[in-house]
C-alpha cells in the first residue's frame, strides 16, 4: 500500500481499537473520499482498506452511506457494530 493509504487504515484502526477499549458497541467512521476518484464505476479509493483495518479490531460493517460534500468530494459515513454485540 501507498504511504496515504496506510496512514488512513492506521488511523482508522486505531480509532476503532480505542473505541472497542472504551465499550462502545457501536463505532460510526467517516471516510472522506475525492469525487475525482469515485464517481466512476470501479474501486473507491481507500474505502476497503479502512474498512478491513476497523474490522481488523473486532468491529463489523452494519451500514454505509455516501454524502457527497461538494463538486469535488464526500464522505462514506461507515457504521459498526462491535463483533461480539448482538
Amino acid at each position: 500500500m501507498g504511504f496515504i493509504r496506510d496512514t488512513k487504515a492506521l488511523t482508522a484502526g486505531k480509532h476503532a481499537a480505542r473505541a472497542l477499549e472504551e465499550g462502545r458497541t457501536t463505532f460510526l467512521y467517516s471516510h472522506n473520499v475525492p469525487m475525482s476518484m469515485g464517481t466512476l464505476s470501479g474501486p473507491v479509493p481507500d474505502s476497503a482498506e479502512v474498512i478491513e483495518a476497523i474490522e481488523a479490531t473486532g468491529w463489523r460493517l452494519c451500514d454505509m452511506e455516501f454524502a457527497p460534500m461538494h463538486a469535488k468530494s464526500g464522505t462514506i459515513l461507515l457504521l459498526f457494530r462491535a463483533a461480539n454485540y448482538r
